[in-house]
């Protein structure tokens, strides 16, 4: 018998000539002994850079989360000595009354490790399947089903190995707030509702996924600047502390929103003001 999705699979083969490049080159390799990213440019006071040393990274595909989808991207990277700073941007057109609480090399340093892993995927969408009155006689609740039903994937996982530090702050959030309005400017109109793809059309991505995984000790400092004096939390957490941000991609009646949920474990917090000891768990 001829099903749907015998016949997207035929669609999707003369839709898609994806495979042919795959089959030529199935795996790409690059190495990378120093590196910088830099996202800024002369219209913000700060440029975020992220710094690295020995990269390795791996590029390929595997079969999709569902079988609806065409095939899966995979990027596998290690870097070390890994730097998240942000940086006074260069011929900036305004001024710079914003100081930073502090100081190490060029920039204020966000974040730093010894080692990262990061893992990079994300499917290739198929088209939606024609529905037939076969699909919607009786139950057929089985694995493939379930498999067939699972949209598709995208999302990055980050593990941090020794001498992990994170520095944040209502500076750097102010920062933060400035580079991501620059970069993704809010049109302050109601948004639509998304529409579902009709069978034929590519599938839809409904979020993309964060997680961020400690493998060893890590310490967490809250900086905070009153009068030109400097004051922190200092927080030290271990292993196996994890941070998942989950961001959807598409809007409902109720709009969006995204979640953020994690783990910190073995916390000790002190505090550079007086009464040292803030917090022990």
């Amino acid at each position: 018998t001829y099903t749907n999705l015998d016949s997207v699979k035929a669609k999707s083969d003369s839709y898609y000539p994806s495979s042919s490049w795959r089959s030529l080159i199935p795996v790409i390799k690059v190495n990378v002994s120093t590196g910088r990213l830099a996202f800024g440019n002369h219209y913000l006071p700060q440029t975020i850079c992220i710094n690295f040393d020995d990269a390795s990274l791996t590029y390929t595909t595997k079969p999709p989360s569902s079988h609806l989808d065409q095939f899966m991207h995979i990027l596998k990277g290690k870097l070390e000595n890994v730097r998240v700073m942000l940086v006074p941007s260069p011929r900036y057109v305004g001024l710079q009354n914003d100081e930073p609480p502090r100081l190490m090399g060029e920039g204020f340093v966000v974040m730093q490790s010894n080692d990262v892993d990061i893992y990079y995927y994300m499917d290739e969408p198929g088209l939606v399947p024609e529905e037939t009155d076969e699909s919607n006689e009786g139950e057929t609740s089985n694995e493939d089903s379930k498999l067939q039903d699972l949209p598709p994937c995208w999302g990055l996982d980050i593990v941090c190995g020794k001498g992990t530090d994170f520095n944040y702050g209502p500076w750097a959030d102010r920062k933060r707030d400035c580079l991501w309005k620059f970069f993704f400017p809010p049109d302050y109109q109601v948004m639509k509702v998304t529409e579902l793809p009709v069978p034929g059309k590519l599938r839809q991505i409904l979020a993309f996924e964060l997680r961020m995984n400690i493998i060893a000790d890590a310490t967490i400092d809250l900086l905070f600047t009153k009068n030109r004096e400097t004051n922190a939390v200092h927080v030290n957490v271990g292993a196996g502390s994890y941070l998942e941000i989950n961001i959807p991609m598409t809007v409902t009646e109720n709009g969006y929103s995204p979640t953020i949920k994690g783990q910190l474990l073995h916390i000790d917090a002190t505090s550079s003001m007086q009464f040292r000891t803030l917090l022990e768990a």
